[in-house]
């Protein structure tokens, strides 16, 4: 794939909204629902993949970071 790395990240930002990705966290507490990373990851990690990207996940307690 050609472009540099921001356009090719912006085509895999545009690919995955185009996806309905389901919000699999619930919290039954306060009734809501929220995307998890096993939601969308898969995902993001295929498209990095045919645009020739490699995304790098790691975890605090707190937050959880991808690096490109």
């Amino acid at each position: 794939m050609e472009g540099n790395i921001y356009q090719r990240l912006q085509l895999c930002r545009v690919e995955l909204a185009k996806k309905e990705v389901h919000k699999g966290g619930e919290n039954t507490f306060a009734k809501y629902k929220y995307f998890e990373l096993a939601d969308f990851l898969p995902e993001i990690q295929r498209l990095f993949y045919e645009a020739g990207l490699c995304g790098i996940v790691t975890f605090t307690a707190e937050i959880a970071t991808l690096q490109v």
